[in-house]
């Protein structure tokens, strides 16, 4: 089938649905809380009302509750006004058949004169869900992870539109963060660290293939890349906090999608008559429909399926709690070809098996402490395995086991934190989190000729870890705000620590104007499988490592035109130290260009990085279903090994744009067409040249180990197109989307490599015209 038959189908389906749908007309109702921003308590009497119609004005109640009931369907903006808090106006949209539901965080305002009968008090800013995070932030939305252009409902993915954020390869989510490893992320998940939480995950445990997090159970979220406050740690190049949102807690409610990547099942409604929420969700996929269709661009058979589930138990003195999980498996697997006489090359007789696997499982304790904190726990179990086992078929169709390659953790957590907001000016947050960490790790290699086996790494250990942190907004002046304190980290397992200082300075020159400036200290643990690897010749293996730390340091200018568009600049200095680097100056390995596996080496804490860049951003706020994001960056990624010698890290791209922009497009009882576009242009990563001849002679890639990053990939540029078409119906509504990655096919560079047997260099791409065609209902 092809892509102009997939569209073809879906325009006929469109059209059906319109003259199915052409004669009716629905509302649906609109109810939510409002709370403070900082310490979570509702808010009591914040106004409530559409934009498109000020004359229907509803109050919170006494538990910040609200409902604006029987308005036709469609998109709409809703205004929030409360007495002391800025304005907030977000985009809403309203279907036939789902009832939205809204957790509205107002910050303090920090003007003297406002008053809440004015719109001068509107927000210049783009709030976060962390009040206490200003800098080098983005809040983002389960919209945009819908309907951004190739984000595919991936957090990470729909990351690569915000400026200095770079895919770094088509076929999986992990991202690049101001020229930093993707394994210098931090994922969290409802307040507490866990592992990335993605099907087929890497090695190094920062990316894969497609995330375990459907964004049917994403509540609004942030996204932070540098200078991160002091609550956040163990990390250095950037924080995912996802929160998950509840369910419907007073009708039960399904969603029903099936698509190239396979199908999904959600369902939500109230847990019992005396209150409490459900919302569970499954996904299963062999991504086989792909294949079929002429899209092989994987390799070998993939499956995968998951289950997410998020349940808000009845409310008790003691406080409210919340069960939350979500556990993956996923597995990709090539059949070999047991017969020679279809052997044309040496590599057709290897196969692989691929496995990883992923769990979390969390229980939530929030509760008040009087009319001015809020008192919140967490207890999780998480874990993942990744595990890759490579064959290989010689003359008598044995198979060999040529390289083994596991790794397990297993961690059981659990953080405390106090939010307390003495007055406007003031807001204090302090915490703690303990972590027991089990893991076990594998890694060898089988020599064909000989058998010899080689292991490099086969442990399993346990240990603990402990963060803790206290830090200090305070709104200085009506113009002035600083968010202040301190960040400490330790690790049992060789007792090394790290005390890391933050400061955040706010100025708002005008209203519609912000100077923001971070410095900071920052620190992150080695991966558990550098700890217990080794060279394989006898060496000892690096558990000794200390922490890689890092300084940062962002300066930026913020300025809005009216309450739509907005301009951002951000400059930014990081400089890494104790970086991890192989004990042998005339390799020069960092471990700061880590890249999807754990390559076996004796290291120590002697390296050296450093990142610097300027990004640009121009936003368009979603307003009158159009919205647009120009992002740009220009950067410098280096780091510095035994040799004493400054080089271009693999990251080292030197410069990104991304246009992000869409519209939708008003039909007839509030259906919508929508069409996204997103144009990427990235430098192209580093990579060590090949010497031809010293590989013709060795029959195998040989590269110039000197210089392993001396050599530049082409340009990445792709473009993605999404349209979509949402359907209102009596009983319930439909959603049509075909999402057009790299619609143009352009062959992207992803690396070269030496054919042994064509005795030349080759180049291998990127991903392919890539069609995922999915349909959505919601009853």
């Amino acid at each position: 089938m092809k892509v102009k038959n997939l569209i073809i189908l879906i325009l006929f389906f469109m059209v059906f649905n319109r003259m199915i749908n052409a004669q009716n007309t629905y509302y649906q109702s609109l109810k939510g809380v409002v709370q403070d921003a900082t310490i979570q308590l509702p808010i009591f009497g914040a106004s409530i009302f559409l934009l498109e119609d000020s004359s229907r004005v509803v109050k919170t109640d006494i538990n910040g509750k609200f409902e604006l009931d029987s308005i036709l369907v469609g998109r709409y903006t809703l205004v929030c006004k409360a007495s002391r808090y800025e304005i907030q106006e977000l985009p809403v949209l309203l279907t036939s058949a789902k009832q939205e539901a809204l957790i509205i965080n107002l910050n303090l305002a920090t003007y003297k004169e406002l008053k809440t009968a004015k719109l001068k008090s509107f927000s210049y800013t783009k709030p976060t869900v962390n009040s206490m995070a200003p800098i080098s932030s983005h809040s983002f939305s389960v919209e945009e992870t819908q309907n951004f252009a190739a984000a595919v409902n991936d957090p990470a993915r729909m990351a690569t539109s915000f400026a200095g954020v770079i895919g770094a390869d088509d076929g999986n989510n992990a991202i690049s963060i101001r020229g930093n490893a993707p394994s210098a992320l931090l994922w969290r998940v409802e307040g507490i660290d866990v592992p990335a939480p993605n099907h087929f995950a890497s090695f190094d445990g920062a990316s894969g293939g497609i995330s375990l997090v459907s964004s049917q159970l994403l509540a609004q979220s942030d996204f932070f890349t540098g200078a991160f406050s002091p609550e956040y740690g163990n990390a250095l190049g950037g924080v995912f906090d996802l929160r998950m949102r509840k369910g419907n807690s007073e009708k039960r409610e399904y969603t029903f999608q099936a698509g190239i990547l396979g199908v999904d099942l959600a369902a939500e409604g109230p847990l019992s008559k005396k209150g409490g929420s459900y919302l569970i969700n499954y996904r299963y996929s062999t991504l086989d429909l792909l294949s079929k269709l002429g899209f092989d661009m994987f390799g070998g058979l993939l499956t995968f399926q998951d289950l997410s589930f998020n349940v808000a138990l009845p409310k008790s003195k003691i406080g409210d709690f919340t069960i939350f999980g979500m556990g993956g498996l996923s597995s990709q697997y090539e059949s070999p070809i047991r017969d020679s006489s279809q052997w044309e090359f040496e590599s057709d007789r290897y196969h692989y098996r691929f496995i990883s696997n992923t769990g979390i499982l969390g229980l939530t304790h929030q509760k008040s402490l009087g009319k001015k904190s809020m008192w919140r726990n967490v207890v999780a179990f998480s874990g993942n395995k990744v595990s890759d086992v490579d064959e290989f078929i010689n003359d008598r169709y044995e198979d060999i086991v040529e390289e083994v390659e596991s790794v397990q953790n297993r961690k059981l957590s659990f953080s405390s934190s106090l939010t307390t907001q003495f007055n406007k000016s003031h807001s204090l947050r302090f915490g703690t989190f303990v972590h027991h960490l089990d893991f076990k790790t594998q890694f060898s290699e089988t020599n064909l000729e000989t058998l010899v086996t080689t292991e490099f790494a086969n442990a399993t250990e346990s240990t603990q870890y402990a963060q803790a942190y206290a830090q200090w907004k305070w709104q200085l002046h009506r113009k002035w705000q600083m968010v202040s304190g301190i960040h400490g980290i330790w690790l049992g397992l060789n007792n090394k620590s790290n005390i890391e200082p933050r400061l955040a300075l706010v100025h708002k020159p005008r209203r519609n104007q912000r100077i923001t400036l971070g410095l900071g200290s920052h620190s992150q643990m080695q991966l558990p499988a550098v700890y217990f690897s080794s060279n394989g010749l006898g060496g000892s293996d690096n558990r000794t490592l200390d922490f890689t730390k890092a300084n940062h340091a962002v300066l930026g200018y913020e300025y809005w035109i009216g309450k739509k568009y907005r301009a951002k600049v951000e400059g930014y200095i990081q400089k890494l130290t104790q970086v991890p680097v192989g004990v042998d100056p005339n390799t020069p390995y960092s471990i700061l260009n880590l890249n999807w596996g754990i390559q076996p080496q004796t290291l120590v804490n002697e390296g050296e990085g450093r990142n610097r860049g300027v990004e640009v951003t121009l936003e368009r706020i979603y307003s009158n279903n159009f919205y647009a994001l120009l992002t740009s960056s220009f950067f410098r990624s280096e780091f510095k090994a035994l040799d004493n010698q400054w080089r271009r890290t693999r990251y080292d791209a030197g410069h990104s744009a991304t246009s992000t922009l869409g519209k939708e497009f008003k039909l007839r009882n509030g259906n919508l067409l929508g069409l996204n576009l997103k144009a990427s242009w990235y430098g192209g990563f580093r990579t060590a040249k090949i010497d031809l001849e010293k590989s013709r002679q060795a029959s195998e890639t040989v590269v110039d180990k000197d210089n392993p990053f001396g050599e530049k990939l082409p340009d990445y540029f792709r473009t993605d197109i999404k349209i979509s078409y949402r359907v209102n119906h009596r009983k319930f509504n439909s959603f049509w989307s075909l999402d057009l990655q790299n619609a143009t096919n352009r062959r992207n560079v992803g690396g070269r490599y030496y054919h042994a047997e064509k005795q030349i260099i080759e180049e291998w791409y990127l991903t392919s015209l890539l069609p995922v065609l999915s349909y959505k209902v919601e009853f």
